[in-house]
């Protein structure tokens, strides 16, 4: 004997069959070349996010370097004193054979055009003997000037695209898929 079916019941069973659209989450493969303006707007704001946190250790290092100097003043041993003024001024040298250092690094390292892929996984990166694959979860903050978009791993270090070859829809998609990853944390 067969159970009986309920009133209203169709004999037809239920088919909730899912299909996957084509074409839903977009691929972009960019061939991505660096030309002088976006390289000196990278040295810019990676030399000035690399300052904003060093600033805390640096104004530290100036205090602490007045009040040697008052201290060396109070107990009459002035030229020491030049010392410390020597220590500052080689601070500031140092700050700029840092801008400097940074971009010639960027110089030297992004001369070349490297091939960028944006998948909803991962962010890839290949040059000619190199390749390098991070998933979106690995970017902490995205920022974009007028040069360049910056993808920044940590708050000092970035991947960067110069928006001029690099299409807006692709720039978008990047934005969101970072700042996706970084909500979800």
């Amino acid at each position: 004997m067969r159970p009986r079916r309920s009133i209203g019941a169709s004999g037809r069973p239920l088919n909730f069959t899912v299909r996957r659209q084509m074409n839903s989450v977009p691929t972009f493969d960019l061939s991505v070349t660096y030309d002088s303006a976006s390289l000196r707007a990278a040295g810019r704001v990676l030399f000035a996010r690399f300052w904003g946190f060093m600033a805390p250790w640096v104004a530290g290092g100036g205090v602490s370097l007045l009040l040697g100097a008052i201290l060396l003043w109070y107990v009459h041993l002035p030229d020491l004193i030049w010392y410390l003024v020597v220590v500052a001024v080689l601070n500031l040298f140092a700050w700029a054979y840092l801008r400097w250092n940074i971009q010639r690094r960027l110089i030297r390292n992004l001369a070349k055009s490297v091939q960028v892929r944006l998948t909803p996984a991962d962010f890839s990166i290949t040059t000619a003997g190199e390749s390098h694959t991070f998933a979106w979860a690995r970017f902490k903050s995205t920022f974009t000037d007028d040069q360049n978009l910056y993808l920044f791993l940590t708050k000092t270090a970035a991947f960067i695209l110069p928006i001029r070859v690099v299409p807006a829809e692709a720039q978008q998609f990047a934005i969101a898929q970072v700042a996706a990853r970084a909500t979800a944390v």
